[in-house]
């Protein structure tokens, strides 16, 4: 029976007739132990699978990352009302985006008078 399994599983016969355990009555086989070269390439194995999915994920973040649209975000929004006896209108708006803080204007409306353009 010990024979049929270990020439089933490609076992080293030598070291498995080598492998026995007395039992008082007669010697009975003992299965080898797996040989230290194929639990060497399953570790090889492992291993190697394990630095592809590592690899895999990192590039698929970076990946990600790069394609992204950039984030612009408004921070804060007001609306700018005309001075007196001025006409027009507008809007300001506190904007982030990569990293830097803007302050955008749009302003709508008649020419700004020649007191706004020396203050200014």
């Amino acid at each position: 029976m010990w024979r049929n399994i270990t020439e089933e599983l490609s076992l080293n016969t030598e070291t498995s007739s080598a492998a026995t355990v007395e039992t008082g009555r007669e010697s009975t086989p003992q299965p080898a132990a797996p040989a230290p070269q194929r639990l060497s390439l399953r570790r090889g194995a492992l291993v190697l699978a394990a630095a592809v999915g590592l690899f895999a994920g990192a590039m698929g973040t970076v990946l990600v990352n790069v394609l992204r649209e950039p984030e612009v975000q408004i921070v804060a929004s007001a609306t700018l009302n005309p001075l007196p006896g001025e006409a027009g209108q507008g809007t300001a708006q506190l904007v982030r985006d990569q990293g830097s803080t803007e302050l955008h204007i749009s302003v709508t409306g008649s020419p700004p008078s020649q007191e706004s353009e020396r203050s200014g």
